[in-house]
């Protein structure tokens, strides 16, 4: 008898190969006997993200050129790529038979929707985001269901007035993390934390006295935040004794961030991509981060305070939805400051810094004032 076969198809960054790997893992919980044929690019990071995947039967890495309006010139370069990876998705598709490909977006579901499409096989999308992506959208009409992470989705399952909103189904987001990982010792953690920074060696080590930033970036980090932090504490001395951070800085960051903050005598633990990254949501007292959907989820998986600043770009507002939202559902938790507002004015960051409790505290004895600004 044939193995059930499924077909996962993510690339381009961890906020599509994170969630499509753990989609795989709960099919491989219904489906143990099955073979899971994992499809993603071939740049570093996503070799790293799927390599120590156990359940993958196969995992097949397929070069992808990245579109970018600014470089209009490539578009040619980037269609044959994607006819060729068309091809490609019908000769894999015809020789393992999948009864379904599963995808969460990125220019590479849209070469193996239309193959599923064109052999009749089952094609499930999941857009993650509260706005779809452009590749989830362009597989609407092939699509068997759309499930969503965002009820408020339902709208936008839609061409002009083409109705796709019959094939909506609202899922929850496929976190990484079990209730295990609520269970946590913050003092191993820490330990483990410094072992680390002494293999690095560091000068500068984590204790529970101090109050622990964790900036998150995503796996392709964010300039603008590391921008933040770097000024706010260049411009705010003082609190550098009060502060350790957990940075995650992106795989593309070339600053010498760990130099950077010893220089400023703060404890600080870098990384790009990391599996147990659970273990740094444990610690956080205060987390700064953009507004990808996996990362909204987690923070509000692991019930952390945050301050959200939603990525604003020619080609994409998703963020600015997906922070909103969840900030309407857990509003105790998220800070939502709009791109736009702190480049013309950084002080509104400083000031959600202080609502939070990054403040200077005064130190003459006969006043316990802390020059916070009130929530």
């Amino acid at each position: 008898m044939r193995k059930k076969t499924v077909f996962f198809v993510a690339a381009g960054s961890g906020g599509h190969i994170l969630p499509a790997l753990q989609l795989a893992q709960q099919w491989h919980h219904w489906h143990p006997d099955g073979r899971i044929v994992f499809f993603t690019g071939t740049r570093e990071l996503e070799k790293k993200i799927v390599k120590n995947s156990t359940i993958l039967t196969r995992v097949v890495h397929l070069p992808l050129r990245t579109f970018s309006l600014r470089r209009w010139w490539s578009i040619p370069l980037v269609m044959a790529n994607v006819l060729s990876l068309f091809f490609k998705s019908i000769f894999y598709t015809l020789w393992y038979r999948p009864e379904r490909v599963i995808s969460t977006g990125g220019m590479m579901a849209v070469p193996f929707g239309l193959a599923a499409y064109v052999t009749r096989k089952k094609l499930d999308v999941h857009e993650l985001n509260v706005l779809p992506g452009k590749a989830i959208k362009a597989l609407f009409p092939f699509a068997s269901t759309i499930y969503c992470s965002f009820a408020q989705t339902r709208p936008h399952c839609r061409w002009g007035v083409f109705d796709f909103t019959h094939k909506f189904q609202e899922a929850e987001y496929p976190l990484r993390f079990t209730q295990n990982d609520l269970t946590h010792d913050t003092a191993a953690i820490m330990q483990r934390m410094n072992q680390a920074l002494a293999k690095r060696n560091a000068s500068h080590f984590f204790n529970a006295s101090k109050m622990t930033l964790f900036i998150l970036g995503g796996s392709q980090g964010s300039a603008l935040l590391n921008n933040l932090i770097k000024n706010f504490i260049e411009q705010n001395p003082v609190l550098a004794p009060q502060l350790q951070v957990i940075h995650q800085t992106g795989a593309f960051q070339e600053q010498p961030w760990e130099t950077w903050y010893a220089s400023h005598k703060i404890a600080a633990f870098t990384f790009s991509y990391d599996e147990r990254v659970h273990d740094y949501y444990a610690l956080a007292d205060l987390i700064i981060c953009r507004a990808g959907a996996g990362t909204m989820f987690e923070i509000a998986f692991f019930q952390k305070p945050c301050i959200v600043i939603p990525l604003n770009a020619p080609t994409t507002t998703h963020q600015k939805y997906n922070a909103l939202a969840m900030a309407e559902r857990y509003p105790a938790l998220f800070t939502v400051l709009l791109q736009e507002a702190i480049v013309s004015n950084p002080e509104l960051f400083a000031d959600a810094l202080k609502r939070h409790g990054v403040c200077e505290k005064n130190n003459h004895p006969e006043q316990s004032v802390i020059n916070c600004i009130p929530a």
